[in-house]
């Protein structure tokens, strides 16, 4: 897999364009407000309405939320699952330190092009706007 991908089942986008896909698709729902302001306003007075504010706001959101899922916070039951290779026997509470003893051991290992890093990953959309994460190595 190629560097700056995420790496999923099916279909995978480049890191950036994800980034791309967020961006645009919050500006076109936030352009999409003032359009539904005005056809409200247009339906008020003259009974007409015009359904672009509406459709720009599903639009933008469906790009935002096809972009988020591939930037690669958020990872899937089924990623975790197929990526989780050990259980660690009597380790509830003790995060910090098996962190830490993974990282070390990991660096003195001189292993080439190995590098370590902790990352905070939300398991689903709705727990990482609520803030649940969980920290990985």
């Amino acid at each position: 897999m190629s560097e700056g991908r995420v790496p999923r089942k099916g279909f995978a986008i480049p890191r950036r364009l994800a980034w791309v896909m967020v961006f645009a698709g919050v500006i076109i729902f936030l352009i999409g407000i003032p359009f539904l302001l005005y056809n409200l306003f247009l339906w008020s007075y003259l009974k007409r309405f015009d359904a672009t504010g509406i459709v720009m706001m599903v639009v933008g959101a469906i790009v935002a939320y096809i972009g988020y899922k591939n930037t690669g916070f958020i990872l899937t039951r089924e990623e975790i699952i197929d990526r989780w290779s050990v259980l660690i026997e009597d380790g509830k509470g003790k995060a910090h330190q098996i962190f830490t003893d993974t990282e070390d051991f990991i660096k003195k290992s001189e292993a080439p092009k190995l590098s370590v890093e902790r990352k905070e990953i939300a398991p689903t959309i709705a727990k990482d706007i609520l803030g649940v994460r969980r920290n990985l190595l």
